[in-house]
């Protein structure tokens, strides 16, 4: 089965503990029309796998990067 998500933003979350996140900022119709809110899917990878995995796997060359082991 394949899933076509039409996407605004992608950005990996990479953090102190756990897995890497991606969040995928969506660019379709509200899945709360009700309150307009924007759409997001966010998925888990292996920690610091989540880079690599975008490039790879989604064909993201260059997503957005929020680096929270270089945060404080």
């Amino acid at each position: 089965m394949a899933v076509t998500l039409l996407t605004r933003k992608v950005t990996v979350l990479i953090g102190r503990f756990g897995t890497d996140e991606v969040d995928i900022a969506l660019d379709m119709p509200s899945p709360f029309p009700e309150m307009g809110y924007q759409g997001h899917a966010t998925i888990q990878v292996r920690k610091g796998y989540g880079i690599q995995w975008c490039k790879e796997v989604l064909g993201v060359a260059d997503p957005e990067i929020i680096d929270v082991l270089g945060v404080g």
